[in-house]
Formats: C-alpha cells, structure tokens, sequence
C-alpha cells in the first residue's frame, strides 16, 4: 500500500463517487447506514480510513468507520500499520477486502 499523504490516487476507485445522492456527512442514522453499506464494498476502504486519520477527518463515513470511531483513533496518538488498518475495516463489515 503506498503513502496516501502524498498519494490520493485510491480515490478515482472510491465506490462512494458512484453515489451522488448518498450524503456521507450526514449525522442522520438512516444516511449513516447507506453510507457505511457502501463502504462495505468499496475496494479502497482501507487506504480512506488512513486518509482519513492521517488528515483527522472530524465528519462523516471513511473507510467504513464513523467519526466516532476516527476520533477514538486520533485520540489515541497511535500510528496504526496497514494490517491494523485492514483489519478494523474488515471488522466493521468490509466483504471484498477478505
């Protein structure tokens, strides 16, 4: 997996893009749960979730975690590996990274 500090070519195989009508900033439960389905089955989640904690997204769904979950991340000040990466995605139901 390349650095994504420098590198945000995943986001051209984002599923999400497909979506227009999705609001993935949404803080509604109904807007939450299409957001996060969508990730599921995106095959970038992984490389989302690191952009998203390594640029401390405060809002909406990235890489099948909620801002919630990121935050807790952050917090933590700890430096996650891809692996470690991969498996809380996959955890939070991602079905095509397996």
């Amino acid at each position: 997996m390349s650095d994504n500090s420098t590198n945000d070519s995943w986001r051209k195989n984002a599923l999400c893009k497909k979506y227009k009508d999705i609001d993935f900033f949404s803080e509604d439960i109904f807007s939450i749960r299409k957001s996060l389905n969508i990730c599921k089955q995106c095959v970038v989640a992984v490389e989302c979730l690191k952009h998203s904690i390594e640029q401390k997204e405060a809002y909406g769904i990235w890489g099948c975690s909620t801002q919630r979950e990121r935050r807790r991340i952050i917090k933590s000040k700890t430096k996650l590996s891809d692996r470690e990466l991969k498996q809380i995605v996959l955890k939070n139901g991602n079905n095509v990274l397996s």
